[in-house]
């Protein structure tokens, strides 16, 4: 399972993605095809993101340096969420990757 597998302390990747694209195309970059056939499995967005919020989900916050390190980054992921003055640091802003990816990985539109 991939919240199992990413169940690791990590720090900010050196050079870090700076758009959700760039991050979308990073963690593509890091998950099997397993790992991504597990996320597509997911009947909802909203459901994978609840599924991998831990393992994985931490991996993602440490590793892009959401919680700090990479304002940038966060910045970006402001445009995507509905409410446009929310705080966009950690949790929120992996949510915003999380859901994103899972579009990405099923092909859906959105």
């Amino acid at each position: 399972m991939v919240a199992e597998k990413w169940k690791v302390k990590c720090r900010m990747i050196g050079n870090p993605p700076k758009t959700l694209e760039e991050a979308l195309d990073y963690l593509l970059d890091q998950l099997s095809e397993e790992d991504q056939a597990l996320i597509a499995a997911c009947e909802t967005g909203n459901s994978m993101v609840s599924q991998f919020h831990h393992g994985f989900g931490t991996w993602v916050r440490n590793s892009l340096g959401l919680w700090e390190g990479n304002d940038e980054l966060v910045e970006d992921l402001k445009q995507y969420h509905p409410d446009k003055e929310f705080n966009c640091k950690g949790d929120d802003a992996s949510s915003v990757i999380l859901e994103k990816l899972w579009v990405k990985i099923r092909g859906d539109n959105e």
